[in-house]
């Protein structure tokens, strides 16, 4: 990959993170018509435009709809998909040819790929994933709960209650379930969040891709990641000890192993954290400040 390359692909990641108009594409079915996320983008104060895209209803969640991207009087920067995921290869294509480059993929069907058992990874999965690297849009997700920005006011998910704000540590994690419960422990804490990610299934855009960008943003002084699995452990790597330059990196794995990085320290360390000491861990990322 040459550098111009590297450079707008993640200038494209960042519009997930930092877009100033979104669009949100459903369907007919409620699970799938995206009006829990046009809520929660309505309640957060985000000051661009936020329209729902669907052929089938009139308005979701109270914003009127159009019936098509070609529609819409401006193109968004961010498209946030919640079709099932049959439809996510075609839409890819069409948000492609409209030059939108940034989307997120917030279904609630059953898992298209398991980490830990590549053999149960299905079609439909290797087909998004396809589908992402032929356009060249940046792909969060499937499987994905949402993200946020607290301090654009974006709050792109479909997770009830998930008002948060502004901080200095950035969370990312492959789970749906640990992204809800750490919303809820942070409110309880008064701890805010410079971004929050919930990357889903990652068909295309994985933490590697993540720490690049967090590595960047001037607002983050730290990074928590709870991870089920790493994809490409080199590129993991890499990612890990650049952006630990000016930041704490604090990688967590359900078995409870942790890698454990800060740049004051220069040093690595692999350790077993009990229950307790992960939380104490989770705090101290959340200030900026080793345990």
């Amino acid at each position: 990959m040459d550098r111009s390359h590297g450079r707008l692909r993640l200038a494209n990641l960042r519009r997930q993170l930092h877009p100033k108009s979104v669009a949100v594409i459903g369907d007919a079915d409620p699970e799938h018509s995206g009006e829990a996320v046009i809520h929660n983008l309505s309640l957060g104060n985000f000051k661009g435009p936020i329209v729902p895209i669907n052929p089938h209803l009139d308005s979701v969640g109270g914003v009127a709809s159009y019936p098509d991207l070609g529609a819409l009087p401006f193109k968004p920067d961010l498209v946030i998909i919640c079709n099932p995921p049959e439809a996510v290869p075609a839409l890819l294509r069409e948000i492609k040819n409209h030059d939108v480059r940034a989307a997120l993929l917030m279904n609630k069907d059953a898992p298209l790929r398991y980490p830990n058992q590549p053999e149960l990874t299905t079609g439909l999965w290797n087909a998004i994933r396809k589908a992402a690297r032929e356009t060249g849009v940046r792909v969060i997700g499937p499987g994905s709960v949402g993200v946020l920005t607290p301090s654009l006011g974006l709050n792109a998910s479909n997770i009830p209650g998930t008002l948060t704000q502004p901080g200095s540590v950035a969370f990312i994690s492959q789970s749906a379930t640990v992204c809800s419960a750490v919303l809820d422990w942070a409110a309880d804490r008064n701890i805010g969040f410079s971004h929050f990610v919930s990357l889903g299934e990652c068909c295309d855009v994985d933490v590697a891709d993540m720490l690049d960008l967090m590595a960047s943003c001037v607002d983050t002084r730290a990074v928590l990641l709870y991870l089920h699995s790493i994809s490409d452990a080199r590129h993991f790597m890499s990612a890990a000890r650049i952006a630990a330059r000016n930041k704490a990196v604090i990688a967590i794995m359900p078995d409870s192993r942790s890698y454990y990085h800060h740049h004051s320290t220069h040093t690595h360390t692999h350790t077993h954290l009990h229950p307790l000491q992960t939380t104490r861990s989770s705090a101290a990322a959340a200030r900026g400040f080793p345990d």
